[in-house]
């Protein structure tokens, strides 16, 4: 498949925001967010039902969430597309989307969380590459520099590396290239076995997982060595982001009257899992529900080099993800 590289946003640009999953929950921090992409000099527009709600828990109905993302790609004037939040559902878009139309369109698209499902796919049908990172909603709550510079650096400035904010952990050393695909762990194993899964032939897998259990995490991860993902040849490397409120334990009310073990901690759990595997994994990256996450491109070959712990960076793009 011929991968696309999406045209670099620039200070003018028109971009637009879309609900491609959950309805805003806080129009402040929606209207916050909004400001500060106007603040990147952008101007910034808002799909027709960027603001729905049908039922309970989804912005609009499947219908008009994929009537928003045709509108922003089909629209020459729109050059960027940027998610207002994330929440569940976006695989119910999947299905209506005109992979042929964007194809055709290609322009930067964001999102975080369910967000994912629509990254992978979109790359998956069209070899348009995608970017994780942050969403309008759930950012942008303070001053948030790291992200801008990263945002920047790789969207704007056709950049290639990664820094770190925070300390990123080695959990196992080694050196290696692919590319990368992944963002929110449940989205991305949710895809499993159908067509909008990308192929994983030689990939670097990059997951953030959030507001939930351990036993969870760790499930989701064993679905991906059961399917020989992880342990075959396809998965060259992981990269951790941050797992942010994940409860040591299991989400079933039987369960918890159990003792936490002794030094039964995440990175042990994550440790213990791939103890088997040789490929070099790194953790505690600076993406996911973090208030300064990194912008992730979907789709684009890096290289991991974890051999030398003084190092920097320890991983970067092989190629700019913008043209």
């Amino acid at each position: 498949m011929r991968i696309i590289r999406p045209k670099k946003l620039k200070n003018g640009d028109v971009v637009m925001v879309v609900s491609p999953s959950q309805p805003i929950s806080s129009a402040r921090n929606f209207n916050r967010g909004v400001k500060t992409l106007n603040g990147l000099g952008f101007e910034v527009r808002l799909s027709k039902y960027v603001d729905a709600v049908f039922g309970m828990y989804e912005a609009g109905t499947a219908e008009q969430r994929n009537a928003d993302l045709m509108q922003a790609f089909g629209d020459k004037k729109v050059k960027g597309i940027f998610m207002s939040g994330g929440g569940f559902l976006a695989n119910k878009v999947l299905p209506l989307l005109d992979y042929d139309l964007i194809r055709k369109n290609p322009k930067m698209i964001m999102g975080f969380s369910d967000g994912t499902t629509l990254l992978n796919a979109i790359y998956a049908k069209t070899g348009l590459v995608t970017f994780h990172g942050f969403s309008i909603e759930h950012f942008f709550k303070r001053s948030t520099p790291y992200t801008v510079d990263s945002f920047s650096r790789i969207i704007q400035n056709n950049g290639t590396h990664f820094y770190p904010r925070s300390h990123w952990r080695i959990l196992k050393p080694g050196r290696t290239s692919g590319r990368l695909l992944g963002g929110n762990l449940l989205s991305f194993v949710n895809l499993l076995g159908t067509s909008y899964s990308p192929d994983l032939t030689d990939s670097i897998l990059f997951f953030e997982e959030h507001d939930d259990y351990s036993e969870d995490v760790e499930n989701s991860l064993t679905r991906l060595i059961n399917a020989d993902i992880i342990g075959g040849k396809l998965v060259q490397g992981i990269i951790f982001g941050k797992f942010v409120n994940i409860a040591i334990g299991s989400n079933d009310p039987d369960t918890k009257q159990w003792k936490t073990p002794k030094g039964f901690t995440f990175y042990q759990i994550l440790k213990r899992l791939f103890a088997d595997y040789d490929i070099p994994i790194l953790a505690n990256v600076d993406f996911g529900l973090t208030s300064t996450p990194l912008t992730m491109p979907i789709g684009v070959e890096a290289i991991m080099d974890l051999t030398n712990h003084k190092e920097r960076p320890y991983f970067k793009l092989t190629e700019p993800a913008t043209r």
